[in-house]
């Protein structure tokens, strides 16, 4: 019988559910949209001013699916603001391929989880991690969009690293 089966497994069959984009939204403006237990997402992107070529690394809050727009940020926040290194030679650029975050710790300048305290926690050798209190850590993952280049708005290039899903409230402090 075409389309019977009893175990998705046996079968062979997996199933990801998945859900248009809003209509006021741009078909680029979406990371992942997809069915999704998490309601926000944190997003880190890589950031180069192309006149003194300092790199820094930026920390956006929002919803869950979304990419965000580092030219018009909304309906993301900004939540913190890591100052990196200058490059002397701008022949030495790795905007287009970013590096590990820094190895240290990023407080949010934020509380989620219902009012604990959260941090961005690097090793400078794999994907930073989120950690909130006494909850597990959140590993970030490669940004789906990390292919797509860079973006520019301004004097700042801007180039998506890492994102991590959960769910919690956003009380910016």
């Amino acid at each position: 019988m075409r389309g019977a089966y009893r175990d998705s497994e046996e079968a062979d069959v997996s199933c990801e559910i998945c859900a248009p984009a809003a209509l006021n939204e741009s078909a680029s403006a979406s990371i992942a949209r997809r069915f999704s237990l998490h309601e926000n997402s944190l997003q880190i992107l890589y950031e180069e001013n192309v006149f003194s070529y300092a790199h820094n690394w930026g920390v956006y809050f929002g919803p869950q699916g979304v990419s965000v727009d580092p030219c018009n940020v909304r309906p993301f926040h900004k939540v913190y603001h890591h100052e990196g290194p200058v490059h002397s030679n701008p022949v030495i650029s790795d905007i287009e391929v970013p590096p590990m975050t820094p190895a240290g710790e990023w407080p949010v300048a934020s509380v989620l989880y219902d009012g604990e305290d959260c941090s961005i926690i690097g090793d400078g050798a794999g994907p930073p991690t989120l950690k909130c209190a006494q909850h597990p850590g959140l590993v970030f993952a490669k940004d789906p969009e990390y292919d797509d280049g860079t973006v520019i708005c301004d004097i700042h290039r801007h180039h998506r690293a890492y994102y991590v899903e959960f769910t919690g409230q956003l009380r910016m402090t």
